[in-house]
């Protein structure tokens, strides 16, 4: 007995299907005649496997004196039906998901994947994040609605940048755009004149309502155990290679891939190889920070900022040595003279601790070094000029 699936991938209800276990039964009564089954649209939803139905309950917290997003707390069942097929995994990717793009300080998620006498249910198209995304986003919805604020704009204030962590903790690689797309569609006609379209249409047809929606979300990869991953190589003769994680089964991808580096490097790349697993970290060197520099993480957002531990400055921008001024673009090059004189300050200041807790009464000379730290040689001179302590304290500052 031969059997051949005609079928594609496993994915999208496709998951331990029984369908082609009909075709061998069918096979053994054919007298020796190949057999084929095949389901039109309709009774392919009939028969396969159903998306999982998940109750949820969301409760979200708002500031509303600047509309941020506080606390975050999900409880979600989610029915698998009479068999387990997938359904632990569907239901830890909806909670992993149901933040959508945002960014969520506190949360408190809950998930449990449950048995019944319904019917089965497998890993669908979307795969758990349609139900729990959709939702999130129609509440963020119903709250601009009742703040009386734009949808998008709430979106944009509350949407997730490069470096900020997801409600796991982790942080996603790569750079965010979301905030891009967000502008974009601030700016669409359609949603511009919504309630204009909204009254004209609904005048043209009083039997229907008509509204204008917006929603974004940003889906995971399948479990999120996967990761895109893809490098590009080329020489000095202009030969261009690709690796790539992904996994070419007839669907063109290696050939869309290798296109997509002409986009940025003017020619397609002439090798490419698919399926790779095996990566080398990129070997990364960065210069030191200058004396006085810290790097230091947030602990509720995860981004690195950089904090001059002597006058308390703080930056996201990396502060770069005088030398990274040389031969820079005049617009880079105001940008680090403005983290120069940053770093002299922080330097300066750092000079003036230094000098006054060498001597014995630190606690007389603060006031000097405060007025070092402002820069203020009036204010120094008119301190020295009751507290004779002071005189040694002048000279970094001379």
């Amino acid at each position: 007995l031969k059997i051949h699936p005609g079928y594609t991938v496993g994915y999208g209800s496709k998951d331990h299907n029984i369908f082609v276990y009909y075709a061998a039964l069918a096979a053994l009564y054919g007298a020796g005649v190949p057999v084929r089954l095949a389901n039109d649209r309709y009774e392919q939803f009939q028969s396969g496997i159903k998306r999982h139905p998940f109750d949820i309950r969301y409760q979200l917290a708002v500031d509303k004196t600047d509309y941020s997003f506080k606390i975050f707390r999900a409880e979600m069942s989610v029915d698998g039906g009479g068999r387990a097929n997938y359904s632990s995994s569907v239901a830890a990717v909806g909670a992993t998901a149901a933040q959508s793009i945002y960014y969520m300080p506190q949360n408190d998620l809950q998930v449990t994947a449950y048995h019944s006498r319904g019917v089965e249910a497998g890993s669908m198209r979307g795969y758990g994040t349609l139900q729990s995304m959709a939702s999130t986003e129609m509440m963020v919805d119903e709250i601009a609605d009742r703040l009386g604020i734009d949808a998008i704009v709430l979106r944009k204030k509350n949407a997730m940048v490069s470096g900020t962590k997801n409600t796991q903790g982790a942080i996603p690689a790569g750079a965010l755009r979301l905030h891009e797309i967000l502008d974009k569609a601030a700016v669409h006609e359609v949603w511009k004149n919504r309630h204009a379209l909204k009254q004209q249409r609904e005048a043209q047809d009083p039997d229907h309502w008509h509204g204008v929606g917006f929603a974004i979300c940003q889906k995971d990869f399948g479990t999120g155990s996967e990761a895109p991953m893809a490098s590009v190589e080329f020489t000095a003769d202009g030969h261009i290679s690709l690796r790539h994680i992904g996994i070419e089964i007839g669907t063109g991808m290696s050939t869309s891939q290798a296109l997509v580096v002409a986009d940025f490097l003017g020619s397609p790349a002439g090798e490419v190889t698919t399926g790779e697993t095996q990566w080398e970290p990129p070997a990364v060197t960065e210069a030191p920070l200058p004396p006085g520099w810290e790097a230091v993480e947030s602990a509720d957002t995860g981004q690195t900022y950089y904090k001059c531990s002597e006058t308390g400055d703080l930056q996201f921008d990396r502060p770069t040595a005088a030398a990274g001024v040389a031969g820079a673009q005049d617009a880079v090059a105001e940008n680090l003279r403005g983290t120069e004189r940053t770093a002299a300050r922080c330097a300066a200041a750092a000079d003036s601790l230094a000098l006054l807790q060498s001597q014995d009464n630190l606690l007389d000379a603060a006031p000097v070094f405060m007025a070092a730290v402002e820069g203020s040689s009036e204010a120094i001179a008119a301190v020295c000029a009751t507290d004779p302590s002071c005189v040694g304290a002048q000279h970094p500052l001379n």
